[in-house]
């Protein structure tokens, strides 16, 4: 959440992650929408959700670098075969 020029104004800004429109960054005004408005099930969820994204995130970025590692063996045998 970013704080807008006025004082005491917020506004939420995003970036549409799929569909047809990801990618594009939109606003939106917290007093124009009801959509900020979360029970809190729905605010469980959404935090479950994200720690879900950040252990998958990990694990993605631990495949990369053991892939990374596999890649430069497979190089340097490439090279003494050669």
């Amino acid at each position: 959440m970013t704080v807008a020029a006025n004082p005491g104004t917020e506004t939420v800004e995003a970036v549409i992650i799929s569909g047809p429109r990801k990618g594009e960054f939109i606003s939106i005004d917290p007093e124009a929408s009801d959509m900020l408005e979360m029970t809190p099930e729905v605010e469980a969820l959404l935090d479950e959700m994200v720690a879900g994204a950040q252990r998958m995130a990990e694990n993605a970025r631990a495949a990369a670098t053991e892939m990374k590692a596999l890649l430069q063996d497979l190089h340097q045998i490439r090279e003494q075969l050669s």
